[in-house]
Order: structure tokens, then sequence, then C-alpha cells
């Protein structure tokens, strides 16, 4: 009989611990739940609620994309091709949202000069406490299509995630190099024609733009024809004339266009100073402020003053970062 009781006592105590556990991890579970909700609702970035978080490295490149089915033009048959990346520069700030700047290499639409006008320019620029992203658009055989596509998705993924990275999706500026400024001056001009997601649905408005020896001509006899035949792609012969028009940046300038900083040298053997010379003068003459600089002094080595980036012992021309960076800071930046 005791031992009855001993085994019936033993049962009921086995019996309430096992309870106790279970509630235990019931209200552990609601607990994460009701953490996860919150979580989720705190997390809510970008325009009007969004719900996405970017996780990222800062100095690594991020896909614009999910997916290449996602890209627009792809096309699975280009060997060795860039696929559209960002790569962030930016500097954490849990005070004060930063302006940014998305910085186009040059190239001649057949190759990035990532280096000398994409990075280095990205670490001068958070020297001056200005955040900054890299970005790696697709070349040729890729033409002006997709050229384009991918520039407008740099701006609206910046903006899109601008909590994220801690930028003030107010001051977004664009600075480009060489055919990079030709791109640049496309997008501070043109409108995107693509919306496939969410992130399309954000304005690609530019704050001001920055354009340094920049192609901006699709015209004889200043254009620079591999730029010019890179972009533009196959020629259609009863569509050229206006394409020619319509990517010749001082043929299309607007009392509605953002303001720009343009410098360039005089001796550049590349790419004629008359393009940026011609886009200043439109923009004077309709109104838009621009702040425009031909230096006298170009090194030889690099094509007389092209493809110097940061232009560092090349002479006056060495003292553009410094009145960039002086015109951007007037703007607010």
């Amino acid at each position: 009989m005791k031992g009855n009781m001993k085994n019936l006592l033993l049962f009921f105590c086995v019996c309430i611990c096992f309870h106790a556990f279970l509630y235990t991890g019931c209200e552990e579970m609601k607990g994460t739940e009701n953490r996860n909700n919150t979580d989720s609702q705190n997390n809510k970035n970008g325009p009007e609620g969004n719900e996405d978080v970017l996780e990222y490295i800062n100095k690594e490149p991020i896909s614009l994309w999910d997916s290449v089915e996602q890209i627009p033009y792809y096309d699975a048959t280009v060997t060795n091709q860039t696929v559209p990346e960002l790569t962030p520069y930016v500097i954490n700030t849990e005070k004060n949202k930063k302006p940014c700047v998305i910085i186009c290499p040059g190239g001649s639409y057949m190759e990035h000069a990532i280096d000398t006008e994409g990075y280095q320019i990205a670490e001068a620029l958070n020297s001056q406490g200005l955040s900054a992203f890299v970005l790696k658009y697709r070349v040729a055989p890729y033409d002006h299509k997709a050229i384009l596509s991918d520039v407008f998705r740099a701006i609206r993924f910046v903006r899109y995630y601008a909590e994220d990275f801690g930028v003030d999706s107010d001051k977004i500026a664009i600075m480009g190099f060489s055919a990079g400024g030709h791109l640049a001056a496309m997008a501070l001009q043109n409108e995107p024609e693509i919306y496939a997601d969410e992130i399309d649905s954000v304005s690609a408005k530019l704050d001001c733009g920055v354009l340094c020896y920049a192609v901006l001509t699709m015209k004889q006899p200043h254009t620079h024809q591999a730029t010019k035949q890179n972009f533009i792609g196959k020629i259609i012969p009863e569509c050229y004339n206006e394409m020619i028009e319509k990517y010749s940046a001082e043929l299309n300038v607007t009392a509605n266009m953002p303001p720009c900083f343009i410098w360039t040298c005089r001796p550049d053997a590349v790419v004629s100073f008359k393009n940026s010379e011609k886009l200043a003068a439109a923009m004077d003459k309709a109104g838009v402020n621009c702040e425009f600089h031909l230096f006298e002094f170009g090194n030889e080595i690099f094509g007389g003053g092209h493809g110097i980036g940061l232009a560092t012992n090349c002479g006056d021309a060495a003292g553009w970062f410094d009145s960039c960076v002086k015109w951007l800071k007037g703007r607010g930046y």
C-alpha cells in the first residue's frame, strides 16, 4: 500500500512539472511572437512605411535587382557582362541623415575606370563628410536603353532605402566622369520609362549634378566617337538624327534642369572641352545655376587632362575637388 502511494505521489509530481514546463514554453513563444511583431513594426523603413530592410556591408557591391531575370533588357548571351551594382560608401550616423553623391565612372561605355573615377572619389567625398555610392552600369554591347535603366534604378534604389543607408532622400546628387559624365547628364535631363517593382515607384529626380571632363554632345565635331557609338548602339537610320539630338545634353536644357558643377581642361586631347563649354552656356541661357571651371593645365600623360580623377599634381586642375565640395556645401551638402 505504501509503495502504491509513493508511486502515485511521484506520478502527480511529474504531471505538475510537465504542465509547468508547457506553460513556460508557451509564454516564451508568446513573448517571442510579440517581440517579432514589435520588430516588424519598427523595421518599416523607406517611403510610406516600406517594410523591406536592406542588409548590406559598407564598401561591398549590392545588386540593383534581386535576380538577372528582373534586369531590364538583360541578354543571357552576352559574355563577361557587367551585372548592374552599387557600392555604398556611407557615413553611418545616428544623428543626421547625410546627403549623398552617386558616382558614375567613365570608360567610353566599354569599361569602367572604377578605381580612379569611382572608389577614390568616394573615399575623398567621405573625408568631407559626404556619403557616396559607386555605380557599375552595363556597357557595350548593351546600349542606351539598358544603360539608362541602370542609372535610374540606382537613384531610385538609394532613395527607396534611404533610411537604411542613413542618407537624406531629398539630397541625392550625381557625379560622372567622361562617359559617366554623359550618363549623369542624361539622368539629370530625362525621365525613367521603366516601372517594374516597388523600388521603381519612387522618384528618380536628382538635386544636382557634377560633370567632370564629360562627353556631353553626340554631334560632330566635338563628340567622342566611341562613347557615342556604344551608347546609341545599333543604328536605325530613320531614328538616328532624332537620337543624336535627344542624347546631346546641350540641346536639351530646360529651366527645370537641376544645378550643375562642371569642369574640364582646355588641353584635353580625348574629349574636347567644347562639350562642357557648350552645356554651361546652354544652362546659363536657360537660367539654370551652373558653376563652370575650365582649367588651363592638363597632365599630358593622361591625355592632356583627361581621365585624371582627383587630378592630384595636375596644376590648377587639382583644385577642382575642393571647389566642388565648396559648391556642394553651399547647396546644403
